[in-house]
């Protein structure tokens, strides 16, 4: 009787586990504005508090000390990150906009990734009570309980988190963009590491993984150091976090250049047929010239259902008009729109065929001073290209070399600590 009861107070506490981090997420989520630091702040803690309730139920075992220090441990990272973005990144960036209309993007392009994903971890959500159920009521011994619970728990969040990745690193591949918030993704993913390392050193010393240390001496100071986690820290932050980062720095080039060509080729066009052009042949010269300029569109939007669905969202005028499901991503691309690169050379090629437009009426219209609104227009055509130019050329605060070297520096500092305090929480969990 007395399993039974400890077993529905595990599932009532499990059940709080997933209100309290959907009911998170979706505050997270809904609210269309810079997070604050708390916030972030409770989204690491959760974890950690129902790790240890979990724990508390099944294992009978609970030690205040050890919470506390393994969400200290935990928030190491959001610290230090925190810290280093407001002092030399751009706080004024909405990377949280912008990372939800990418990961929309994502999702709209790649929808059986993202239903996979989101099917294997309703798997896990289903399978955790199930499993840990059939084992808390066959095994008897309370200290196996407790491993054992541990094992699953740790299995559960560390899954939950893995199958997250592809969102993660959809934005930071994404070519369209910018490279503030690419940034901001990288060094939260490395926060996020920091938080979930101190999981992957309990199930290593769990599973006897990192029993083998090493000692590291550098000149009087020595320290043992686990390879096998230093090695799959470092791997991991390799794999999922550097690679993908410079991979999207990379693409993000390579499509405002493309974009920067087609841009001075269509300008340089339009103002040589302009002024090679007279008041007989001139609509006909702009109609050839809104041509090109309709088949960049038409290849743009063909090409990317990203546009095709920030066209749509720009014909609304508020998120009232758009499907239940799409208001929030319709509220992320109000936010994001203006960082989207696909979108600055959607908005060229629209302004510039409104001009076109603008320039044919004129020269129907006739008059004394058409010579000189073609000048007008023309200037007008050669500042944009000039200012296209200055834009294309402009970086932001982002230093890749900057953030590479701070993961460098920190990741044997974690890999250490976490691997010490992981194999500290595993040794008083068993008795030892």
């Amino acid at each position: 009787m007395e399993k039974i009861l400890l077993f529905l107070a595990f599932l009532v506490v499990y059940g709080l586990y997933l209100w309290t981090s959907g009911i998170l997420i979706k505050r997270y989520l809904n609210k269309v504005k810079k997070s604050s630091f708390w916030e972030n702040e409770l989204l690491i803690v959760v974890p950690y508090l129902f790790f240890f309730a979990f724990i508390f139920v099944i294992g009978k075992f609970f030690n205040t000390n050890l919470l506390l220090l393994s969400i200290l441990f935990s928030n190491i990272g959001l610290i230090i990150i925190t810290i280093i973005w407001n002092l030399i990144g751009n706080p004024e960036t909405p990377y949280k906009e912008i990372g939800g209309w990418t990961g929309g993007d994502f999702g709209a392009k790649n929808p059986w990734v993202i239903l996979g994903s989101q099917g294997i971890i309703l798997i896990l959500l289903v399978a955790f009570p199930i499993v840990l159920g059939v084992q808390f009521f066959t095994v008897s011994d309370a200290a196996t309980i407790r491993i054992l619970t541990m094992k699953f728990s740790l299995i559960l969040l560390l899954g939950s988190y893995i199958l997250s990745l592809p969102i993660y690193i959809a934005v930071l591949t994404a070519s369209f963009i910018d490279e503030d918030t690419r940034a901001r993704y990288f060094l939260n993913q490395f926060s996020g590491v920091i938080a979930y390392s101190l999981f992957v050193s309990l199930l290593f010393h769990l599973f006897s993984w990192g029993d083998t240390e090493q000692l590291v001496e550098l000149g009087s100071l020595s320290f043992s150091l686990s390879p096998k986690m230093f090695l799959i820290l470092l791997g991991f932050i390799v794999l999922f976090l550097i690679l993908p980062y410079f991979i999207g720095i990379q693409k993000a080039k390579r499509l405002k250049s493309d974009f920067l060509e087609i841009n001075k080729r269509l300008l340089a066009k339009i103002i040589e047929t302009v002024n090679l052009s007279t008041a007989q042949n001139l609509n006909e010269k702009i109609e050839y010239l809104e041509n090109l300029l309709v088949t960049e569109y038409n290849k743009l939007v063909e090409s990317d259902k990203g546009v095709a669905l920030g066209i749509r969202y720009d014909a609304v005028n508020s998120a009232a008009d758009v499907p239940q499901v799409e208001a929030l991503q319709y509220q992320f691309y109000q936010q994001a729109r203006k960082y989207d690169t696909r979108m600055v050379f959607y908005d060229f090629l629209n302004d510039t065929y409104q001009k076109l437009e603008e320039l044919k009426t004129m020269n129907q219209a006739g008059g004394s001073e058409r010579e000189e609104m073609i000048e007008k227009y023309v200037a007008h055509f050669q500042a944009y290209k000039e200012d296209l130019s200055k834009k294309g050329e402009a970086k932001g605060k982002a230093n890749p070399a900057l953030w590479i070297g701070i993961i460098t520096v920190l990741s044997p500092i974690i890999s250490q600590v976490m691997s010490v305090l992981g194999k500290y929480l595993i040794e008083v969990f068993k008795g030892v």
